[in-house]
């Protein structure tokens, strides 16, 4: 357990849970073959050069980390609002109130270790 990149006990448990490396390795191996090929298809069956095919590319995955990264902020957000709900912390909040940048920032970075 020392040599693996995963730190803390959860983190290495989940990692076991979810199939270890065998099941990492082949689903990378997986989607980079898929990737690789609807790419190289790409390229041979439309009438532009390379470069410009690949450029839309580079595009593609752009919008799609952004479009994770706004599901995944938005979800953590509403998850931790939920959990203030259910253990009444939120009535704290009442009585000292925070700009709603920085209750966003908190709820984003609240558990991210």
């Amino acid at each position: 357990m020392a040599t693996t990149p995963i730190l803390g006990p959860i983190g290495w448990a989940q990692f076991r849970l979810l199939g270890g490396w065998k099941n990492l390795l082949t689903t990378a191996l997986a989607a980079g073959l898929i990737g690789a090929a609807a790419m190289f298809a790409l390229v041979k069956g439309v009438r532009q050069p390379a470069p410009l095919t690949f450029g839309y590319f580079i595009n593609l995955f752009l919008g799609l980390q952004v479009l994770v990264l706004l599901i995944f902020g938005a979800t953590r957000a509403s998850g931790a609002v939920r959990g203030d709900m259910t253990s009444r912390m939120i009535e704290s909040h009442r009585l000292m109130p925070a700009p709603p940048a920085g209750a966003l920032l908190g709820y984003l970075s609240r558990n991210a270790n």
